[in-house]
């Protein structure tokens, strides 16, 4: 390759690459929950979040399975498919959390994380809504398979770490956390939540997860 179109073929990785960093900075810095670190030990944070709105739904499969389709129902809700025809920004991070018996209009701002959470038979997905949305100015959602949460403040545990987060990955990140929480002696509500910040087409040095548990009262 002669030697200008390699730099210019640098040039452009190198210029791809700041505009993903910064891309994802400004996702995970984006109206997400709000929280403050209170502790940290190594890899390990101790966090205590704030009083946010999330709109959650479960679909009855494992968690690659329901990924795609629960995905898609809050996606729409975002784009506009709610009570107020509102479009919002989307938020980071997306959470996923199994349910009991799981094995491992307005456009609003979309935030991250997402999350999982793991119920009965099958995995529950939320996002959460911009800060400045209440439960009282959150558009409803149409679709009835979508619940609009009041997510209270809590403490939580939390591991971060990087790569794509698979269900090995995942697997192996909750069980670091459940060791050091028992080590530490810390007393945790269950299933665990697994938060993810970035697009799929994030490059996996880039991306960030986190596995996390609420801390008992």
């Amino acid at each position: 390759m002669p030697f200008t179109r390699l730099f210019a073929f640098a040039a452009l990785t190198a210029g791809i690459l700041i505009a993903l960093t910064w891309g994802q900075a400004a996702m995970a810095a984006d109206a997400g929950p709000a929280y403050e670190v209170t502790r940290t030990v190594g890899d390990v944070e101790f966090r205590q979040y704030q009083p946010s709105v999330a709109v959650q739904v479960t679909v009855a499969a494992d968690r690659e399975a329901s990924s795609g389709q629960a995905f898609r129902f809050l996606f729409d809700y975002i784009r506009g498919n709610n009570g107020g025809d509102r479009k919002i920004a989307m938020t980071a991070p997306v959470t996923q959390t199994p349910t009991a018996g799981s094995d491992l209009g307005t456009e609003i701002a979309m935030t991250t994380p997402v999350t999982q959470v793991p119920e009965a038979e099958g995995w529950s997905m939320a996002f959460f809504l911009p800060r400045e949305f209440t439960p009282d100015t959150a558009p409803i959602p149409n679709d009835d398979r979508i619940e609009l949460l009041t997510v209270p403040g809590d403490e939580r545990v939390v591991l971060r770490f990087s790569g794509r987060p698979t269900d090995e990955r995942m697997a192996e990140r909750e069980a670091e956390l459940r060791a050091f929480i028992e080590a530490e002696g810390v007393q945790i509500e269950e299933p665990a939540i697994y938060a993810i910040y970035n697009a799929p087409f994030t490059p996996w040095f880039l991306r960030r997860n986190e596995v996390m548990f609420k801390i008992a009262e």
